[in-house]
């Protein structure tokens, strides 16, 4: 009889700690970690709270540098800095818009204009969001564009956070 309820008390712990590590693994995503945007070693761009456990891949091209953080579920962040390059990422017959705004600023050091594009939406024929951000400085032939693309909903507010979190470092504003 000890031995039975051993091995029931047994069943039930181990089923209940196998639930547990289950649902830290379908969580684990909601954890922001800190990651310095740069290429190589010498040129720092940016930092973004960002999801942990993502594959980075960074191309430096002519006119800019492109960096994808990607995901295990296909998800992704895109940070990009430079020209020659298609804006807005998300544009055409597979990208729905929900909402889009524009802001005009200035910079008062250096007497530079800002503009800048919000936009979000979601895949069309998929429930998989997408939003990015673009900026163009006035006497400055690059744009600064983060995004992210292919969100699941239940992870479009951790996603927001993290574009919300980013903090530009660019010379050429100060």
């Amino acid at each position: 009889m000890k031995c039975f309820l051993l091995l029931i008390i047994t069943l039930i712990t181990s089923s209940a700690w196998g639930q547990k590590t289950q649902n830290k693994s379908v969580t684990s995503k909601s954890e922001l970690v800190s990651y310095s945007w740069k290429y190589k070693d010498f040129a720092l761009f940016g930092t973004i709270q960002v999801p942990k456990d993502f594959t980075e891949s960074t191309h430096n091209y002519r006119e800019g540098i492109i960096t994808r953080l990607t995901y295990s579920d296909g998800s992704l962040i895109i940070l990009h800095r430079g020209g020659m390059m298609k804006i807005p990422f998300f544009d055409g017959t597979d990208y729905i818009v929900s909402e889009k705004c524009e802001k005009w600023s200035n910079v008062e050091r250096g007497n530079k204009i800002i503009h800048q594009v919000f936009r979000r939406g979601v895949a069309k024929d998929k429930d998989l969001f997408w939003r990015e951000e673009n900026t163009y400085f006035s006497g400055f032939p690059v744009s600064l564009n983060i995004a992210y693309e292919k969100v699941p909903k239940e992870q479009v507010e951790l996603f927001n956070q993290a574009l919300d979190s980013y903090i530009g470092i660019d010379p050429k504003l100060k």
